[in-house]
């Protein structure tokens, strides 16, 4: 998205994105951005943000975002959702999302990683199944401010990390 737009999405498919650096598929700068029952799915980043990296103002509700990822060799993590900013998640399921790591990076968060200036609100929402293979917070990484209300993390993993959950 272009700085200062804003744009809605519903009932979308975003899937396949590849061969950027950050948010195959979708790179939200200075922008705001609303998704409503959207899949963002199989999308690969070679550093951050697989599905979506965030440097914006995000609203994401009744969506999936599935098997995305950032790539083995320099992934700096957040497969799903890599946040700088502000990103409001209601009744979201975030699924299978992978952050292998590498030279460049720890490859955490691999469901979600909100970064240092992020501002993350989850709500009513799920985290199954995402892995970080060398980084830690197989479902979410926070070095943010989140917030969690009625959240689910299950079945995500660090096999050579800390906080399989969340970190």
């Amino acid at each position: 998205t272009q700085p200062g737009t804003r744009v809605d999405f519903s009932e979308l498919t975003i899937r396949g994105g590849a061969g950027v650096e950050q948010g195959a598929g979708l790179r939200i700068v200075d922008a705001t951005v609303t998704l409503d029952q959207v899949t963002l799915e199989a999308n690969t980043a070679t550093k951050e943000g697989g599905g979506i990296y965030n440097d914006g103002y995000l609203t994401v509700t009744r969506s999936l975002v599935s098997a995305n990822a950032t790539s083995a060799s320099v992934g700096l993590g957040g497969g799903g959702l890599y946040n700088l900013r502000t990103a409001t998640i209601e009744t979201t399921t975030f699924v299978n999302n992978t952050s292998p790591g590498g030279i460049l990076g720890s490859g955490g968060g691999a469901g979600i990683l909100n970064a240092d200036t992020g501002v993350l609100t989850l709500t009513n929402s799920t985290l199954s199944g995402n892995r970080a293979e060398q980084g830690d917070g197989g479902g979410i990484f926070n070095s943010g401010a989140t917030t969690a209300v009625h959240v689910t993390a299950s079945g995500n993993g660090t096999p050579n990390g800390l906080g399989g959950g969340v970190f």
